[in-house]
């Protein structure tokens, strides 16, 4: 189960004023995280609107390891060639201390059991077990109020879902969900838009009216649920009726901000990225409010699933960065983000420039 010492912290944060726990937030901010960078396909075309922009999606924690959002105005972003780069700050999304969790994971051939494809398997140590465990673990350690569920596309559809397969249904208890995730399986196709069609749907039909009670605790939190649907792909849709506009257009419809998480060749930083999955998953993120992350490595799934996790409770900030000098496309561009008062509290960052 979560560790329930969040609960606590959490409630006792809610009694403060406004203005303290501001400066209680800022006080103990120790580090920042990075959930995800986007630059804007212009990025590199001289005289148009999005020359040389980028948006970074960024998280934080404090001296505990509790998650909580820094204040945008406080991040500065410097890049390792020198040139200067100009911070706008964005949206600070709210973080909740209860909702509604959908996690639906790539189990398409390509993650292990397909091993002709170019860059196949993308996860034959299967880490996307790995980071499904990190995630339910700092859900419910840094919630307490979440109800989780974990699906998956790619292998064989049950529970009334056409593409999608059910392997945790809504629950708030994390063990739970992480036994579940040793079922995560390799199949395959890539019917990634109709299951998140579908999936939408189920998580707009999970959440409840009213207030919400912490499972156990008798504690009624009150005030308004949170929704997540973070989906981790490896690729690019290959069989799906849906089309991205589709899903796009129902999730804006529902009000429901999609996370999505690259590996393999749909990550940003692969060896050898994939562009049309690539631009779908920030695409896909970008029209629904959401963020775009990516690893350059399988093995780092988990730190990002906890990082994605962590921000669902404590919330995040946006910044948009614009370089003077960007480079030409398929360049990369690589940096670093950190507190301006701190600036010894900083994370690295990469992309490609599109």
């Amino acid at each position: 189960m979560g560790r329930n010492i969040s609960l606590v912290l959490g409630i006792s944060m809610m009694t403060l004023a406004g203005c303290e726990v501001i400066q209680q937030a800022l006080a103990s901010l120790s580090e920042i995280e990075l959930l995800g960078v986007v630059p804007d396909q212009n990025f590199s075309n001289t005289g148009t609107a999005g020359y040389g922009k980028v948006r970074f999606a960024i998280g934080g924690r404090d001296d505990l390891g509790q998650a909580l959002a820094p204040f945008a105005d406080e991040i500065e972003i410097t890049s390792d060639d020198g040139q200067n780069v100009d911070e706008t700050p964005g949206d600070q999304v709210d973080g909740h201390t209860a909702g509604s969790f959908l996690f639906l994971v790539d189990g398409s051939g390509s993650t292990e059991a397909d091993l002709t494809c170019d860059g196949c398997p993308t996860d034959p140590n299967r880490l996307r077990v790995e980071a499904t465990k990190a995630l339910a673990q700092e859900l419910g350690y840094c919630g307490g109020g979440w109800r989780m569920s974990l699906m998956e596309f790619g292998g064989y559809p049950d529970n009334g879902f056409s593409a999608t397969h059910v392997l945790s249904d809504w629950t708030t208890d994390d063990d739970a969900l992480e036994a579940a995730a040793d079922g995560l399986s390799s199949y395959s196709t890539t019917p990634l838009w109709d299951s998140l069609y579908e999936t939408l749907d189920a998580l707009a039909a999970d959440e409840p009216t009213g207030t919400t009670t912490v499972a156990d605790s008798g504690i009624d939190l009150g005030g308004e649920r949170g929704r997540g649907l973070v989906v981790a792909s490896d690729g690019t849709d290959n069989v799906s009726s849906h089309t991205i506009d589709d899903v796009v257009a129902k999730a804006t419809s529902l009000g429901i901000p999609v996370h999505a998480i690259g590996f393999g060749p749909a990550s940003d930083s692969d060896a050898n990225p994939n562009d049309l999955a690539v631009q779908a998953l920030q695409k896909l993120a970008g029209a629904t409010g959401g963020t775009y992350g990516f690893v350059s490595t399988v093995e780092d799934l988990p730190a990002l699933t906890t990082a994605i996790a962590g921000a669902m409770c404590g919330g995040y900030t946006e910044v948009e960065g614009t370089f003077d000098e960007p480079p030409p496309s398929g360049d990369t561009v690589t940096g670093s983000l950190r507190l301006k008062g701190a600036p010894s509290i900083g994370v690295p960052y990469t992309f490609r420039a599109p």
